[in-house]
């Protein structure tokens, strides 16, 4: 019980960093190239 509930932790941390980390990319992206967005 105690691992499943780690991991879990884990994995919502995980989700929001890769969130994070995808609103930075798209910002990026679109700001270096808005005629492909």
């Amino acid at each position: 019980m105690a691992t499943s509930e780690l991991s879990c932790e884990v994995s919502e941390e995980n989700c929001e960093r890769r969130e994070a980390f995808w609103a930075e990319w798209k910002d990026l992206t679109l700001s270096t190239r808005p005629e492909e967005g």
